[in-house]
């Protein structure tokens, strides 16, 4: 009864690997190389590349930073408030990306905090 339910938990997550590299796939795959490689070459392109990845390192490092710490002490620690605090870390999961990209940006795009940030961008 096992090696079923095994196999279709392993059917289940094919189909979401299926759907998560299909586009990537099709990108490489669907054009040829030439464009491929022209399209890399343009400087929005390369600049929207090296942003992304600056960013994707400077939150990883924050969140390294700053989440860790929090971690160990939920984990380790009662406190007041720790079921609260649990809450609030839960909530962008509960969010659609969309929304939570768009509070971010009227949070930190404009004012003192999004002028403090921009030279890291």
């Amino acid at each position: 009864m096992r090696n079923w339910f095994t196999a279709l938990l392993g059917l289940l997550g094919l189909v979401m690997l299926l759907f998560l590299t299909m586009p990537l796939f099709k990108m490489l795959v669907g054009n040829d190389i030439a464009t491929l490689v022209q399209t890399l070459g343009e400087a929005d392109v390369s600049a929207s590349v090296i942003l992304t990845m600056k960013v994707s390192l400077f939150s990883t490092l924050f969140a390294l930073a700053t989440g860790l710490p929090l971690a160990y002490l939920i984990a380790r620690h009662e406190f007041f408030g720790r079921s609260f605090v649990e809450t609030l870390i839960d909530i962008p999961i509960m969010i659609p990306h969309t929304a939570a990209g768009i509070a971010l940006l009227v949070a930190f795009g404009h004012g003192s905090l999004g002028d403090f940030l921009m030279p890291l961008a």
